[in-house]
This record gives structure tokens, sequence and C-alpha cells, in this order.
């Protein structure tokens, strides 16, 4: 069970007040939250994992889905703001890493960086989306793309009553990943950290290496054995090479400070 939290946006699976660090952790299409609850039990007590919940599915399925990405956005930079207090660090898989990324932007402008940013198994944002569309695909064809990704367990996707559920949450963020648009912005100063599974059928090495221009500092790739969803299979090894690049210490920060509050901004984004 997550920690009780009035923050809809973000659930903390193990509160540590005094870690020195706290990682966002953005779901895959069709994800959520508890996509990250047992990640907690594999970083040391330095880290505070905190798990993005977007509307729609788990305990907000009786919210409408965000099928806009800016709009997503600017609500889930809105949800962090308070947590935003101690460094921090972003990670994504596939959708959730194009959320991360644009979350890290966002937050920029509003003077809040970043200590790293983790992105796995999603193509670099400035490259086109490496296959065809697929979020307004017949049921039968979805569901045979989906699996074939290998996240989703065949039982599951075996389950009409279950996926009656699924599918309109599915269809919703493969929507807003596959319209994404990149918009021209000057490199992240934050180190960037991308992950790649050496068997991915969509996402290869090849479309990843180039997160590189998106940051002005470091960059390091780590390739793993498996496919599109290889944290699962590797979550320990994941969470390994996360925690190594947040065990190095942190240059003394100013206190955080932003011209205009994220919640002001989000507020402007609705109207």
């Amino acid at each position: 069970m997550f920690a009780k939290n009035a923050n809809p946006w973000v659930s903390v699976p193990a509160p540590r007040p005094d870690a020195s660090v706290r990682l966002f952790c953005f779901p895959f299409a069709g994800g959520g939250a508890s996509a990250y609850r047992s990640w907690a039990s594999l970083f040391p007590a330095e880290v505070e994992v905190c798990a993005v919940q977007l509307p729609g599915r788990e305990e907000r399925f009786r919210e409408p889905l965000l099928r806009h990405h800016q709009t997503l956005v600017a609500h889930a930079c809105g949800g962090m703001q308070r947590l935003l207090d101690r460094p921090f660090a972003l990670f994504g898989h596939s959708m959730g890493a194009m959320i991360a990324f644009e979350c890290a932007r966002r937050l920029r402008r509003h003077g809040h960086r970043p200590v790293e940013l983790f992105v796995s198994a999603c193509h670099a944002p400035q490259l086109p989306l490496p296959r065809k569309p697929i979020h307004d695909l017949p049921d039968d064809q979805l569901l045979r793309e989906v699996g074939r990704l290998g996240g989703t367990p065949a039982q599951v996707l075996e389950n009409e009553e279950l996926m009656d559920l699924i599918k309109p949450v599915l269809r919703a963020d493969l929507a807003l990943h596959e319209t994404y648009a990149y918009g021209e912005e000057p490199p992240l100063d934050a180190p960037i950290t991308a992950l790649a599974g050496a068997d991915d059928p969509v996402v290869r090495p090849a479309h990843i290496e180039p997160w590189s221009a998106q940051t002005s500092g470091p960059f390091a790739m780590k390739e793993f054995a498996g496919g599109h969803f290889f944290i699962h299979q590797h979550a320990k090894s994941v969470a390994h090479v996360v925690a190594s690049k947040l065990a190095t210490p942190f240059p003394a920060r100013e206190r955080h400070r932003t011209s205009l509050p994220l919640q002001a901004a989000e507020r402007r984004t609705e109207s």
C-alpha cells in the first residue's frame, strides 16, 4: 500500500523525511504509480521514491484522462511543486520518459533544476516516432501490438472484462505519446542517463543514444538484456544504476526560486 498522501499527483511508497534526494518516477502508457510500488525497497535511505500518478487510473480512475501533452505536464509539475524543496531527479519509462523530459524543461523555466534525468526505453524527443501510431487501431490489432511489447501479461490481454477497463487509458496514453510534438529549447544542464533494452522490438539503442543532444552536461547510456519492458525483469539492476548516479554528492544549491508559481502557471494553461 502507498502511504496516505493528500497530493493525488504523487504517491510515496515509503516516506523518507531525511532523504537527500527525491526520485520522481513517471509511468509508461497504460500504467500507474503502482508500477513503482516496489522500488522504495531497492534504493538506499538517501533516496525517496515518489511515484507520479496520472489521472484516469488506479485510485484516480474516476477522473478524466488528460489527452494533451502540455496540459498533462503543467498539471504534473503543479502537483510536484511542494516536493521540490530538496534536490530531485526524474525517471520515466517509455511514455513516462517523454513526460519526465518535458517536466524537466518546464520546471527549469520556473527555477527548479533536476540533478539528473533518467530516460528509459524511449526514443530521443527530436527524432520521429520509430513505429507507426497504434492508438487508433481496431481492438484486436491494438492488443496484438501491445502484446508484442511484452509489458502486459497474456492473461490480462485475454481477459475481456479487464481490458474493457484498461483500453481507454491505454489508447489515451498512446495517443498522447504518439502525437507528441518536439519544440526546440536549449539543452538541459542536468546529466542524462538513458536506458535501453537490447532486444526492444520498437525502440532500438540507436534511437536512444541521440538523447545526448538534450544535455550540456554528462551523458551516459546503459543497455540491458531484454525487450521494451526490461525494467520489470531487471528492476534491481536498473535501481542500482540510478542509485549509483544519485550517490554522487550534490553541489551546494541556491534555494529554489520561481518568478511564477507553478500552480499559477497551471491555471493559466487551463484558461
